[in-house]
């Protein structure tokens, strides 16, 4: 078993057949699926959180898919395909979109700029970027429809 949270990849035993799987396992649960969001909600930067199972999760092989996985955690598939990283109209476009959170995009690239110092703010906006074109694209295509609350 790997976990990939802290600072690289950190090799674990596997656990016995009657243990919990540390990842799964909570100190405050009698159920093996409980967990407390409370506790289990990591500070990745300026006071924003993320649950740690969904942070484990994320890939951290490459900055740039650590900042695509991190986007995914962070925010709806709605509000990727429908905002943009600064807010700003575009080069050709004559729509312009809403800024995402800012604090929430900064806090991804200052985690992720922790985790690779090598590198780049630029390709790290590059890749949101990206992240945010393709989920824009799959809403235009009609792979995924965007569902009004009643």
């Amino acid at each position: 078993m790997e976990c990939a949270l802290k600072g690289g990849l950190e090799e674990r035993s596997a656990p016995l057949k009657h243990q919990k799987p540390a990842i799964f396992a909570h100190p405050h649960s009698s159920q093996d699926n409980q967990v407390d969001p409370l506790e289990d909600d990591v500070t990745i930067a300026d006071g924003v959180t993320v649950n740690k199972i969904q942070l484990m999760r994320c890939n951290h092989q490459r900055p740039s898919k650590l900042v695509c996985d991190l986007l995914g955690v962070m925010f709806t598939m709605e509000e990727l395909s429908t905002h943009s990283l600064t807010g700003l109209k575009g080069g050709a476009s004559e729509s312009v979109k809403p800024c995402l959170n800012k604090k929430h995009v900064n806090a991804i690239f200052e985690y992720t700029l922790k985790k690779f110092p090598s590198a780049n703010i630029n390709e790290l906006r590059v890749a949101a970027r990206n992240k945010l074109n393709n989920a824009s694209k799959l809403f235009k295509k009609g792979s995924y429809q965007i569902l009004d609350e009643e």
